[in-house]
């Protein structure tokens, strides 16, 4: 069994065959959908520790969400926020088998990049759905060789991926849409597709570092990256992983 991320990662014959505009698709959203809400000021920090912020950031908006409070009066309750930072290392230590410098608890300078995110998913959660119910990690049943999984942000029938990374040549600030984070999307609506559990009927991006934004119907998504309607490109989707292991 296998993740989603492993899943959209690898397999790379696959998403050539079913996604060949992918590539196009990612350079017309970077350039369609810049920055919409405003950047945070990135501090300096390891890269290796760019793991550990982006998830506390997002593990400390799921616990304000949760408590019903603000992330400014989140900061203030140490020991809440404390509890959300303690659950980040926990999840990244099962992926950390040597060193854990990576994972160590956050420093001064960290911990405000961390909230400064967290506020910015706060501020975008606040301008697109203010009063609507937010579902944080829906859970999506596996299928095939494909193990369960969690997406970000449900609500309504909008289905969001957050992803808080920065250009690694800085040349291009704007542009870190990538295929891979399209397919993370794609393959959540295809186990959808398969379980009906929920009603998605579009995606969104969000990056709370940069404030980039975009939001599309899956179906419009679907013709973009694949040439196909969603149906036909979650059958392929969903009859790969279902007969992988039967190829093998």
């Amino acid at each position: 069994m296998i993740n989603e991320k492993q899943f959209a990662k690898y397999h790379t014959s696959l998403w050539k065959a079913i996604l060949p505009l992918s590539n196009n698709a990612v350079k017309n959203i970077n350039c369609i959908y810049s920055k919409t809400f405003t950047p945070i000021v990135i501090s300096e920090y390891a890269p290796e520790r760019r793991s550990l912020i982006n998830h506390c950031a997002f593990n400390i908006s799921k616990c304000a969400q949760k408590n019903k409070i603000s992330i400014k009066d989140l900061k203030k309750n140490i020991s809440t926020y404390t509890k959300a930072i303690d659950l980040t290392q926990n999840q990244l230590k099962l992926f950390v088998k040597r060193d854990r410098t990576s994972i160590e608890t956050p420093s001064n300078i960290e911990l405000e990049e961390i909230f400064s995110l967290s506020e910015n998913i706060e501020k975008m959660l606040i301008i697109k759905h203010r009063n609507d119910t937010k579902i944080f990690n829906p859970k999506f049943k596996g299928c095939g060789i494909l193990d369960d999984c969690y997406g970000d942000i449900l609500i309504k029938n909008v289905l969001y991926e957050i992803k808080s990374t920065i250009s690694s040549t800085q040349k291009c600030p704007n542009k870190n849409l990538r295929a891979i984070d399209l397919r993370q999307l794609l393959i959540y609506c295809a186990l959808n597709y398969k379980s009906k559990q929920y009603t998605i009927k579009q995606v969104a991006y969000y990056n709370p570092k940069i404030g980039q934004y975009f939001l599309m119907d899956v179906q419009d998504l679907c013709l973009l990256v694949s040439g196909k309607n969603d149906i036909e490109l979650f059958e392929e989707i969903i009859n790969y992983v279902s007969d992988y292991d039967k190829s093998k």
